[in-house]
This record gives structure tokens, C-alpha cells and sequence, in this order.
């Protein structure tokens, strides 16, 4: 079971966040969870609390550093945060994961 994709989604379902906002994949050596859909004028708020809420989950544990990495985009009015990628080595989100289920004590 992904712990940390659950906290996740239970942060977005408590906050009224679409769930497709987030997605975690595996992509060689690391897993990726991108953070979309949550940057624009009217909503930024909602992705920074999202980054926040991650960053706390991780740090309550102890969790492992990703690398943070952001993609703009222009709409003709300026430009604005439109995704933002956190990447971890499969064997920190491993860890990461293991932690969380010692910490939450899921069953």
C-alpha cells in the first residue's frame, strides 16, 4: 500500500482538492509525484497548502530530500506556476512509505 498517496488523497478530500491534481508514477530509478492543476490566479493557495501538507507528512517522519523541480507557463497575461515535481530514489520513498505505516500504525 502507498501511505503517503493516502495521506495525500485524504488531504485533498478533506480540502475540497480534485484528486487528479496529484499523480505518483515510477519512472526509472525514482518516483515522481507531480503536483498540477492547482497553480492558477484563483487557486494557487490550494497547491502551496498541498506542497505544505506533503512537506509536513514528510517531515514527521523524518522522510528522505526529493529534488523540487518547476515548470511555468505563459497565458499571455504573464506567467504562472503550473506544475511542480517532487522526485525521490524508489528506495527513499520506500523508506518514506515504512516510516509513515510505523508512525500512523496502519493495520
Amino acid at each position: 500500500m502507498d501511505y503517503f498517496k493516502s495521506l495525500i488523497t485524504s488531504y485533498q478530500k478533506m480540502n475540497n482538492i480534485p484528486t487528479n491534481t496529484v499523480r505518483i508514477a515510477k519512472l526509472n530509478d525514482s518516483k515522481f509525484v507531480h503536483i498540477s492543476r492547482l497553480f492558477a490566479r484563483d487557486n494557487y493557495f490550494q497547491g502551496f497548502d498541498l506542497l505544505q501538507a506533503i512537506n509536513n507528512y514528510i517531515s514527521q517522519v523524518n522522510g528522505p530530500i526529493y529534488h523540487m523541480q518547476v515548470v511555468y507557463r505563459d497565458d499571455g497575461q504573464g506567467q504562472y506556476l503550473e506544475k511542480i515535481y517532487l522526485e525521490f530514489s524508489l528506495a527513499d520513498y520506500e523508506k518514506l512509505n515504512v516510516a509513515l505505516k510505523q508512525t500512523l500504525d496502519y493495520k
